[in-house]
């Protein structure tokens, strides 16, 4: 089975002639130049596609749900969807939703996040720039809390296999008791914390890989240094 998409591009220009001379050679002057411009910038405009064209964009899509314990056996859920994408050679955006459900109530919390990522330097580090927001609405008290993130992630190949990851950085976190807003927000109670993630992966194909965690930030939230988990 086959198929053909086929694209037509048309412009036309119209001048309404007049007395007003100077408005037509200033016009004429004007697509003169442009034209020299765009006739200059043709071959490095096609040089520039196929350098683009030789390494594909890659875009990313993770979907996994979770089932959480807390040291009282209070249980949660929730469904997770990010999506990460390249923006151009230096950067990536990274953004995800989350949805999550308690036993008494089903639309219990959602988190949200956007997240510039920069290439990795000399193929180690990273930055990372992130804007999150948590909204929980059960159980009380409802707040909306909004977190600004920037951090370094290096990772260091060990072996064929395996590969290391350390990274560190800091949060501004705003808390805002009793709002449901979910807009990002620089107002309520602020707390700043340093945040850290250690990290071993094993890498089974080039499509996937097992690895364990211990930190204070997941894809989503940033957590106390005195609460990281594992």
């Amino acid at each position: 089975m086959s198929g053909m998409i086929r694209s037509h591009h048309g412009l036309t220009f119209e001048l309404i002639m007049n007395k007003n001379r100077v408005f037509e050679r200033c016009f004429l002057v004007a697509l003169g130049l442009f034209a020299v411009m765009l006739s200059q910038a043709q071959p490095d405009s096609l040089r520039v596609k196929e350098r683009k064209s030789s390494v594909p964009d890659k875009v990313y899509l993770l979907l996994y749900a979770r089932l959480i314990s807390d040291a009282n056996q209070n249980y949660r859920f929730d469904e997770n969807v990010v999506l990460n994408a390249r923006l151009n050679s230096w950067l990536r955006v990274e953004v995800g939703i989350r949805q999550g459900e308690r036993p008494q109530q089903f639309d219990s919390y959602y988190h949200y996040k956007f997240e510039l990522q920069t290439k990795s330097f000399w193929k180690t580090v990273r930055f990372i720039g992130r804007v999150s927001n948590n909204v929980i609405k059960f159980p009380t008290p409802t707040y909306a809390r909004s977190n600004y993130l920037l951090l370094a992630e290096s990772r260091h190949p060990l072996s064929k296999k395996f590969s290391a990851l350390a990274a560190w950085g800091y949060v501004f976190s705003f808390q805002r008791n009793g709002s449901l807003d979910g807009a990002p927000s620089w107002l309520g109670a602020q707390t700043n914390y340093p945040i850290f993630k250690l990290a071993l992966r094993y890498i089974i194909s080039e499509r996937s890989h097992v690895q364990g965690v211990w930190g204070s930030y997941d894809v989503f939230n940033p957590y106390l240094l005195q609460s990281p988990f594992l």
